[in-house]
């Protein structure tokens, strides 16, 4: 089963701009991020559902963790609110680029960016720069909205083997936002775009199959809506990123070629918590991202 297909919530335009123009050097020094060893599942969970399967992700195998990650920042460390040119190069153990990579809903490169607050998120497509000694390198700009620190995901899958995911973090320069505690939230129905967005979760418990379903209603007829559009290859995708940023899911649909009144995601949670989730969605060539937390019981509790 791929790794990017097994668990939960967003994606075109939460938290700050995704997409910014490239801006100009500031002549500072490169910051280099070297993630020498693969991200480990117990530390953050790249599950992606794409079915209903619940079976349990398995382990990298060798090949796969040979397959690593460099992070750099060639105009010096982010400054908040500036772009920053960000250098993704993958590589493998012996620092042979890896240049053979296959798509994963419809994108070489998956980037999701969050504050360790979880109150920044962006879900970002680097772009592959191909072969040669540059091969295996993607490149994109990203806008911070504030000071402090951030943790980066990126998902790739290099040909013939599973979706990886590596991850890095950085220290944004700049004031930090005064941002709230995590806490569930009170109600989960959001508005997007003149859409009302419900979320329902069901069976929620850590380490068990839960279910997450998005109802959309158009806000001036009242009625279900049915024309949702494919985003990314499917009627919505979900990310989840519990408390801290250590656990991260991201999750495609069951019903993944309808269009409406449902979206239902299939997650298991590694651990119980507080999860903020992300939900996006596309409809009249508009993008549509909501979010909520969480708090997953854990078997403990019960």
């Amino acid at each position: 089963m791929e790794r990017w297909k097994r668990a939960a919530a967003a994606l075109l335009l939460g938290g700050a701009g995704l997409f910014a123009p490239l801006g100009s050097g500031n002549g500072a020094q490169a910051a280099v991020i070297d993630t020498m060893a693969p991200a480990r599942s117990h530390t953050h969970t790249h599950s992606h559902t794409h079915t209903h399967e619940g079976e349990d992700e398995a382990p990298e195998t060798e090949e796969e963790r040979s397959k690593l990650a460099s992070w750099s920042w060639p105009e010096g460390v982010p400054s908040a609110e500036r772009p920053a040119k960000l250098v993704i190069r993958l590589r493998d153990r012996d620092g042979t680029p890896i240049d053979g990579l296959e798509l994963s809903h419809e994108k070489l490169m998956h980037l999701i960016v969050v504050s360790k607050d979880l109150a920044s998120f962006q879900h970002l497509h680097p772009v592959y720069e191909g072969g040669g000694e540059g091969g295996g390198e993607f490149r994109i700009p990203v806008v911070f909205p504030s000071g402090g620190r951030y943790k980066l995901f990126a998902g790739f899958r290099p040909t013939g083997l599973n979706e990886l995911t590596r991850t890095a973090e950085i220290e944004v320069q700049g004031p930090s936002a005064s941002g709230e505690a995590l806490a569930p939230s009170e109600s989960f129905s959001a508005s997007a775009n003149g859409v009302e967005i419900a979320l329902t979760a069901a069976h929620l418990m850590a380490g068990m199959p839960s279910s997450l379903t998005f109802a959309f209603r158009d806000e001036q007829t009242g009625k279900p809506v049915r024309d949702l559009e494919p985003y990314l290859g499917a009627i919505g995708h979900v990310i989840a990123i519990s408390e801290g940023a250590q656990e991260m899911l991201h999750v495609h649909p069951v019903n993944a070629s309808a269009s409406g009144p449902q979206a239902v995601f299939a997650a298991t949670f590694p651990k119980g918590g507080l999860y903020k989730i992300w939900g996006q969605f596309q409809r009249g060539g508009e993008g549509m991202t909501v979010s909520f937390v969480l708090r997953v019981p854990s078997q403990e509790d019960g």
